[in-house]
């Protein structure tokens, strides 16, 4: 579903940056377009992605509006405040990026929503190192270069609701969960799907003295060749924990003191995505319904609704039908019923009028 551009999803935004922040405290926002040019960031005079994250001032609950269009930059992106990017839908607003790292989150506070990433550069599409905390939701990220990530996580983090895919032909990552020296790091993700052509769907590694990595997965897709789910430890790590349940994954494997804990309600079916590079769901997917509502956010990775009842693994809730965007509903094509006239009449171009009586032949004259 495509989302109206400073409508309900920015409201929605709004509502959930002030609910986070003291009565007291004011809601910041500054925008970008692609064609912003200047500091002002205002809505009359938007600037550039760069300069509306990267000169944001530092307030709590500070968001910046990004309008639809495409966003080309060599440069990386790196919100270093307690700032929530908002996009108008993951496939309205695309960054098209070759920098090595496209998007830094590296504040606790920075949460980045609804948009969409195509990454050329060496590292990461979309990265959280730095800080603990950030949050990732609605988002399409896609990497291409040989041994890159999508996504990576490398600190605390939450992601959700997203698509993260790479489909080089030499061993790379579309979801990449880490731990250094000294780290403890939490990784949840919710409602994701991980999709790469070589290597894991989800890549977990703790590397060094004393690192510890838990990875929490739910409701998701992860799916890689020749494994799908990859959880190890190197160099004195203690450990590198995977928990999957809900989700839908075959092989995993491990390396050192890894573990892969798959739970009971997972499938190791084919999900049926719609393409190679579409990852929506086929009607006939064993996704759907699949998922446990406990773990669900509200809206899928387009900004659609997810359901009451039971909801779909991976990023894409299926309707069997369009999603409406807003605006007076359709009205429905009816054909009215066949107009019927008397026996004395007939149906005409859509009129009733009198039957006209036959001739009589000379034969019938006396």
């Amino acid at each position: 579903m495509k989302l109206k551009w400073f409508g309900v999803l920015a409201a929605a935004g709004a509502l959930a940056a002030i609910g986070a922040v003291p009565a007291s405290a004011a809601v910041v926002a500054r925008y970008a377009s692609p064609a912003g040019t200047g500091t002002d960031c205002s809505k009359a005079a938007p600037c550039s992605l760069e300069t509306a994250v990267e000169s944001a001032p530092t307030t709590i609950g500070l968001e910046v509006f990004v309008a639809p269009g495409t966003y080309v930059t060599g440069d990386t992106i790196t919100a270093t405040e307690p700032i929530h990017v908002i996009g108008a839908g993951s496939s309205r607003t695309r960054i098209e990026t070759s920098a090595p790292v496209g998007i830094h989150l590296s504040n606790p506070g920075a949460t980045v929503s609804d948009l969409g990433v195509d990454h050329t550069g060496t590292d990461s599409g979309i990265l959280v190192l730095g800080a603990d905390g950030p949050v990732i939701e609605r988002v399409i990220a896609t990497s291409h270069a040989d041994g890159s990530a999508a996504c990576s996580l490398e600190r605390d983090a939450t992601l959700r609701d997203s698509i993260c895919t790479h489909d080089s032909t030499e061993a790379s990552y579309s979801l990449r969960a880490r731990a250094v020296a000294g780290q403890a790091n939490a990784i949840t993700i919710n409602n994701v799907t991980a999709k790469t052509t070589w290597g894991a769907g989800l890549d977990a590694r703790a590397a060094g003295a004393g690192a510890e990595l838990t990875v929490t997965v739910r409701n998701s897709i992860l799916r890689g060749a020749p494994t799908d789910v990859y959880s190890a430890t190197s160099a004195g790590a203690n450990a590198s924990y995977v928990s999957t349940d809900f989700s839908n994954h075959g092989a995993a494997a491990i390396g050192g003191a890894g573990v892969v804990s798959a739970g009971l309600n997972n499938s190791g079916s084919d999900p049926l995505f719609l393409g190679p590079t579409d990852f929506h769901l086929t009607a006939s997917s064993p996704a759907i319904d699949s998922g446990w509502r406990d773990y669900a956010s509200a809206l899928d990775v387009d900004g659609e609704p997810r359901n009451i009842g039971s909801v779909d693994m991976g990023a894409d809730e299926f309707h069997p039908v369009p999603v409406p965007t807003g605006g007076p509903a359709p009205v429905p094509h009816v054909v009215p019923p066949a107009k019927k006239c008397g026996k004395k009449k007939k149906l005409k171009k859509g009129k009733c009028v009198k039957k006209k009586k036959g001739k009589k032949g000379k034969k019938g004259k006396k």
